[in-house]
Order: structure tokens, then C-alpha cells, then sequence
């Protein structure tokens, strides 16, 4: 019984179950995108549906990650101890893990319209080529912020049965969002990185660079919440939360700016910290969608 308890303990493990956050910071924008693009509220049935598919698709994500870094992995500090690089997993256990996920991924499918389905099964290739990416590119981040911003797409074709206009401007916002708080969590791994050639946006600006091109990025991800604001004439109530998202970016680099904070905990506390950003952007939707 300790084994069996032992072996799921590892598999929660490959797939994050201990670190919520990031599929917390896929829900959010998916949740809001059913909300700016449904004619109503989006029924209780269609928002279950998409968080079910957004967790598997996260714990999925999680593992042909670790597998594609399993010889890299090894070799940085901050994930040696991950169950594939100790070797608590195997190879062949985390492919049978991830095509698992993927099929009960696949099982929800059904539950979608047609549309949402299809735009759905074209995110797969952008799941399994982003941890590759960093092997040929400094610029994995660009990757990322598709294949994390593709649920705004499904769930836009699920409840609109297309594209609407407010999820393109959402995807922007979060694609620039991504691009940031990844590129925090990219700098926890700066001097391995730079070690054993592995790439990204903190490999190639560096320190300084990365936290001003996460600064931009914040910038144009508030750019174009105001934009989607304007577009769907929202009221002052969802102006507040984005000044309370501003106050939240603006207090994640007062406390980088302090030298000692710059280190793998430092970096990995403000990647974290954009969940309470997700969570008010969350918010700022709903109560302009109330307004309306």
C-alpha cells in the first residue's frame, strides 16, 4: 500500500498537482474568454467542461515537458530532484501518463460544438513543440504564450461558434502576459541555463533586459485589457481592477528591485504572485460583464 501511495506521490509530482498555479493561470484567462465572448453568462456545465480540460491539459503539458528535459533537468539545480531526472518515474511511465491525460483530454472533445473541438485538437502540436523549443531558440516564450493562450480560442468558438472579436484582443493581452510572468520564472534558471545551452528570453536580454522586457509586456497586457474594455463598453467597476493590476505588477518589481531578491526565490515568488494578477483580471471581467 506504501508503493501504490509512493507511485501516485510521484505522478503528482510530473504533473505539478503540488503547485497549482499553473493551471490557475490558464483557467483564468479561458474562464474570461467564455464570459466576453458568450451573447449571456456561459452556463455552469460549459465552465466545468473547460476546467476539466484545462487541468488535463496542464498536467499533460507538465509531463511531455519533463520528458523532452529529463537529461537537462538533471543538471539545474532548482529541478534535480523532479521524479523523472531521480529516475522515480520512468521514460515509458510518464509516455503512458501523458497519452492518459491526453485522451481523457480527448473524451471532452466530444462535449464541445464542432468548432471548439477543431480549434481545440490544433493546439496538440503547440503542447509537445514547446518544450523543444528552447533547444533551437531563445524565444520559447513566444511559443508558450500561444499554446497558453489557445483555451481563449476554444472557449471563444465553444460559446460564439467563432473568433469573437474580444477574445483576439484577450489572446493578445494574455500572450503579452505570458511572455512576462514565464520570463520571470525563465530567470530562476539563468546560470544553468547559460551553463548547459538551454534558451530563453532571460538567456538572451540577460538580467536587466528581461525584467524591462517584462515591464513592456505587463505594459501592453493592460494596453489591451483597456482596449477590450472600451470594445465591450464595460464600466468604471472593471477600470478599478485593472489600476489593482497595475499596483500588483508595480509591487512585484519594487520588491526585485532590492538586490537580495534577486535570486531563484525571488524570481519564482513574483511568477507566482501573477495569480492574484489572473485572478483580479478575472474579476474586472465579471464586474464589467455585470455592468453591461
Amino acid at each position: 500500500m506504501t508503493s501504490i501511495a509512493a507511485r501516485f506521490s510521484d505522478y503528482a509530482d510530473l504533473t505539478r498537482q503540488q503547485t497549482p498555479v499553473g493551471w490557475l493561470l490558464l483557467l483564468f484567462p479561458t474562464v474570461a474568454s467564455l464570459i466576453v465572448s458568450a451573447p449571456g453568462w456561459p452556463a455552469a456545465q460549459t465552465v466545468l467542461i473547460f476546467t476539466l480540460g484545462v487541468w488535463l491539459m496542464r498536467s499533460a503539458g507538465c509531463v511531455i515537458n519533463d520528458i523532452a528535459d529529463i537529461k537537462f533537468d538533471a543538471l539545474v539545480s532548482r529541478t534535480k530532484h523532479r521524479p523523472l531526472a531521480e529516475s522515480r518515474v520512468s521514460r515509458g511511465e510518464a509516455l503512458i501518463l501523458f497519452a492518459a491525460l491526453m485522451a481523457l483530454g480527448a473524451c471532452l472533445l466530444f462535449l464541445l460544438t464542432p468548432a471548439a473541438a477543431l480549434t481545440a485538437v490544433l493546439a496538440v502540436p503547440l503542447i509537445i513543440a514547446y518544450p523543444f523549443a528552447k533547444r533551437v531558440t531563445n524565444l520559447p516564450q513566444l511559443v508558450l504564450g500561444v499554446a497558453f493562450s489557445w483555451g481563449i480560442l476554444v472557449a471563444s468558438s465553444e460559446v460564439s461558434g467563432g473568433i469573437s472579436q474580444a477574445a483576439l484582443i484577450l489572446f493578445a493581452a494574455n500572450f503579452l502576459w505570458i511572455l512576462a510572468y514565464d520570463t520571470f520564472y525563465a530567470l530562476q534558471d539563468l546560470p544553468d541555463d547559460q551553463a548547459i545551452g538551454v534558451g530563453s528570453l532571460a538567456t538572451r536580454f540577460g538580467i536587466e533586459g528581461a525584467l524591462r522586457l517584462i515591464k513592456l509586456c505587463q505594459a501592453g497586457m493592460l494596453a489591451c485589457l483597456v482596449l477590450l474594455g472600451a470594445t465591450l463598453a464595460f464600466a468604471w467597476h472593471y477600470y478599478l481592477c485593472l489600476l489593482a493590476m497595475l499596483a500588483l505588477f508595480a509591487y512585484q518589481h519594487l520588491v526585485l528591485g532590492k538586490e537580495a531578491n534577486r535570486e531563484c526565490l525571488g524570481y519564482l515568488r513574483a511568477f507566482k504572485h501573477n495569480a492574484f494578477v489572473g485572478a483580479v483580471m478575472l474579476l474586472g471581467i465579471v464586474a464589467g460583464q455585470a455592468s453591461l
